[in-house]
Order: C-alpha cells, then sequence, then structure tokens
C-alpha cells in the first residue's frame, strides 16, 4: 500500500501547487494558504485520504478536530471557497 499513499501525494501536492498558482493571489495570501492546506494535505494524508476524494464529512472531521485542539484558531474560509469552487478535483460534494 505504500506505493498508493505515495502516489496521493504526489497528486495531493498537484493540486497544491496549482492551487497556490493562481495569479490572484498575493505573495502573503500564498504563504498564509499554503501553511493551513499543507497542514491539511498531511492531515489527509494521515488517513490514507486525498485532497481530491474530500467531501463534507472528511472537512467536517477535520475542521473538528483543528477546532478541538487549538481553540482560538478558525480555519481561512478563503482557501476553502478557492478549493471547493476551483474545479481542482472537484471540491467538496463532487
Amino acid at each position: 500500500m505504500h506505493g498508493g499513499r505515495e502516489s496521493l501525494f504526489v497528486s495531493d501536492r498537484a493540486v497544491v501547487e496549482r492551487f497556490l498558482a493562481a495569479p490572484d493571489l498575493s505573495e502573503a495570501t500564498r504563504r498564509a494558504y499554503r501553511v493551513d492546506v499543507e497542514e491539511f494535505t498531511s492531515w489527509l494524508r494521515a488517513r490514507e485520504k486525498s485532497l481530491t476524494a474530500v467531501d463534507a464529512a472528511i472537512l467536517s472531521a477535520y475542521i473538528a478536530e483543528l477546532g478541538a485542539s487549538r481553540p482560538g484558531r478558525r480555519p481561512r474560509a478563503g482557501a476553502w471557497r478557492r478549493h471547493d469552487g476551483g474545479g481542482a478535483g472537484g471540491g467538496a460534494g463532487a
């Protein structure tokens, strides 16, 4: 199964890079999104999930865990909206 996990990682990396390459992102926004999106993809990898397979249940589980582990931190809504509507991997509900 190691090869499968590795291919998920490579695929997710390509999706993240494509998302972050959007010309309408400022460098500061790109840096902030990179931290959050890479944290999320690491969380997915630990569960053998891919960014392209994210649905409402996976996103809810991540947000619940994030909220429980960091009470004062809120996810950046802009990143989620861009990924969901951006078509990279279909977004949530695809």
